[in-house]
């Protein structure tokens, strides 16, 4: 596979980890309107995907080495998709919670499947190129998770910011 398409591969899976905690921020009081509840307790979830998708990578490495990356990096994004279907379903903030730290498990198993690649992949110059355009889809990663909508007006139309003077 040409190296580029290796690192558009690999870094889009690896910018999944952030893209779902920056696409579903702007969600969050929809969320707690929904469950009826609080935005601090929709805020357990972000806790819940982090604390997995950190705590998972301890294992996740010696489960890559034992069984392969391109198994554990399969495992992983079938375990991300399948959870992010169930937060979608999810019909309680307790069933949320749960399906949230499981997209963390699979999220931690692609973020170190892809060092892993890359090194396996590619030496030298070819690797530090490789991480370089992993690194720079990372960071444009963000870029496509939906922004936060201004509330509508009374007559039902956005509202702009306040012009700036001066």
């Amino acid at each position: 596979m040409p190296q580029m398409q290796l690192a558009i591969l690999l870094g889009m899976t690896v910018a999944l980890g952030p893209l779902a905690l920056d696409a579903y921020l702007p969600a969050f009081p929809t969320i707690a309107r929904e469950f009826g509840t609080e935005n601090a307790d929709v805020g357990l979830t972000l806790s819940a995907y982090v604390a997995t998708l950190g705590l998972a990578q301890l294992v996740g490495g010696p489960l890559s080495d034992r069984y392969g990356r391109q198994r554990i990096l399969f495992s992983g994004l079938a375990l991300f998709a399948g959870s992010a279907l169930m937060v979608a379903q999810a019909g309680s903030l307790t069933e949320m919670l749960a399906w949230r730290a499981s997209q963390g498990v699979g999220g931690a198993l692609c973020a170190v499947s892809v060092p892993a690649l890359v090194r396996d992949q590619a030496e030298g110059a070819d690797s530090a190129r490789l991480f370089g355009l992993i690194g720079l889809i990372m960071f444009i990663a963000p870029a496509a998770a939906p922004s936060p909508r201004r509330p509508p007006n009374r007559t039902g139309t956005a509202t702009r910011p306040p012009a700036r003077s001066g």
